[in-house]
């Protein structure tokens, strides 16, 4: 349901990335002597994300501009989530969920086993920087988290000021 709906906005707001954006990708492709073709979008998101099973899809802020570093260390992130398939982990995590829609755990598990996830990228790409490639990993990764946060604080003030509008009338 969550890809259908991240689906239907891509087709609403996508659009094609910056030239230097896919030159980065492109160059980290050939780099890795994977041939994979990974499309990318720039899209109203509030972080950057991989999505797509078997035509995989990196999305990335439409409103963010990022320095040739910053997408190095978004690219290396988001290819090693592919490269580690994943999708497919969090796929079928959703269908646990969907068995046992009606016990709470399940979802508790969905979320330990994301931040699992997240933290073994992390893990599996500062392995291969340096030090200095691994501070410039962290500065990104920590601007990002910041920026959604402010974002999701934002969004939450909204709907709650909205939602005191309805009830004042």
């Amino acid at each position: 349901q969550k890809s259908y709906a991240l689906q239907k906005q891509l087709n609403r707001t996508a659009h094609a990335p910056l030239q230097k954006d896919q030159a980065v990708l492109a160059d980290m492709l050939a780099r890795k002597g994977k041939p994979r073709r990974i499309t990318l979008y720039r899209a109203v998101v509030l972080s950057p994300l991989t999505y797509g099973y078997f035509h995989p899809k990196i999305l990335l802020p439409s409103g963010k501009q990022y320095s040739e570093t910053e997408l190095r260390c978004i690219f290396e992130h988001e290819l090693t989530h592919y490269y580690h398939r994943d999708s497919w982990i969090k796929l079928f995590v959703q269908i646990l969920c969907c068995v046992f829609w009606w016990n709470p755990l399940a979802y508790l598990f969905q979320e330990d086993v994301n931040q699992v996830i997240e933290l073994h990228c992390d893990a599996a790409v500062c392995a291969r920087f340096t030090s200095e490639e691994q501070c410039d990993y962290l500065k990104t990764v920590a601007v990002a988290a910041r920026s959604m946060a402010a974002i999701k604080r934002k969004i939450r003030l909204e709907h709650q000021a909205a939602s005191e509008f309805a009830y004042s009338n």
